[in-house]
């Protein structure tokens, strides 16, 4: 009976391992690399359709080969079903989102770093943006200086009403002036940008409304 056990257990550990592996071998798609000296490697890289930005990606030139891992400052970019993805060292607005978690300060909680972003929009007005491990969101533009922030915060702040003091929520929006001057040549979609979210569904809407306005 022991043996059996044995046996049973033994029979589960190989189908989980080999499903492992078979899952992973599945996770690899074709795409490439883009090095620091701007070359163009191709190869599979494992996706995982990311939600939040990986620190980090699985890189191999063909089935056979040794995988290696890049991060954001290895490379200069990634490209893998359908989607691109550069390595650039950014300023990320770190802030809370939630509001159990709002500061009393107006200022942006600006932070340096060497991260990956996702290009949503491409063209000659590429947009991308960064989610972290909190959920919280970056969004950039190019630049003639490289790549920059659209800056948005909410937080608290003391107002006095009717004598009585008060706490509110505060935006600053900033992030939409941006825009404006960014995607100032279809000036049709300023109402559009003036009420929307700063959301990624609210950023992909709006670029579909950009680029249908181009080609209109």
């Amino acid at each position: 009976m022991k043996m059996t056990n044995l046996l049973k257990i033994v029979f589960l550990f190989l189908i989980v391992f080999f499903h492992t592996k078979v899952n992973g071998q599945h996770n690899f798609k074709e795409g490439y690399i883009i090095d620091l000296k701007s070359d163009t490697i191709k190869g599979e890289i494992k996706y995982r359709k990311w939600d939040i930005m990986p620190k980090r990606i699985e890189f191999r030139k063909g089935r056979e080969a040794v995988s290696v891992f890049y991060g954001p400052a290895d490379i200069k970019g990634f490209s893998v079903s359908g989607n691109n993805y550069l390595g650039v060292i950014a300023s990320l607005e770190k802030s809370s989102c939630k509001i159990h978690e709002l500061d009393y300060k107006a200022d942006f909680k600006l932070v340096v770093d060497t991260v990956f972003l996702e290009e949503i929009a491409g063209g000659s007005k590429p947009v991308y943006y960064h989610k972290d491990y909190k959920g919280k969101l970056n969004f950039f533009i190019a630049s003639d200086t490289g790549i920059a922030p659209l800056l948005y915060k909410i937080y608290r702040q003391e107002d006095i009403d009717y004598g009585r003091q008060m706490t509110t929520v505060a935006k600053d929006e900033r992030y939409k002036a941006h825009l404006y001057a960014y995607l100032q040549d279809c000036p049709a979609i300023g109402n559009s940008i003036r009420k929307m979210n700063y959301e990624l569904r609210d950023f992909l809407r709006l670029l579909d409304e950009y680029h249908s306005c181009k080609k209109k």
